[in-house]
């Protein structure tokens, strides 16, 4: 079986938490270690480091007392503004360009969480790596 690959970005309010009370409530990443039907080998965990390494920390070790096994590369994604989606899709597109896919080693996962557009943000850089110019309309 191939390793299992989870892209997803820093989920800075639903991944956020502090002293023993964070384990009381979901946080979509750390999850990503808790699935019984469900191994995650690395998670690729994309964050704006300047302003949420502190946070991203604390998430990968959680990560790590839930699934020893299960590494997580946190990959600095500097954004100016993360309303400006263009930017954000530039950042996306820098990420995705220079990462080492290996598909015929490994299987990929991308992690969307609630009220984001890093799914579709991820699908659409793959289209633009691949040099697919028919890229389907994203709908929600």
């Amino acid at each position: 079986m191939k390793p299992t690959i989870v892209i997803g970005f820093l989920g800075t309010q639903l991944d956020a938490g502090s002293g023993s009370g964070r384990w009381e409530k979901w946080r979509p990443t750390v999850a990503l270690g808790m699935f019984e039907d469900l191994l995650v080998h690395r998670i690729e965990l994309l964050v704006d480091a300047f302003k949420w390494g502190r946070l991203a920390e604390q998430v990968k070790n959680d990560v790590h007392a839930q699934s020893p096994d299960t590494g997580v590369v946190v990959h600095d994604l500097r954004l100016e503004d993360p309303w400006d989606f263009g930017g954000v899709y530039a950042r996306m597109f820098e990420f995705v360009r220079g990462y080492q896919f290996e598909p015929d080693k490994c299987g990929y996962l991308v992690q969307k969480l609630p009220h984001t557009f890093a799914k579709d943000a991820l699908e659409t850089t793959s289209y633009l790596k691949s040099g697919n110019a028919n890229r389907p309309a994203i709908t929600h």
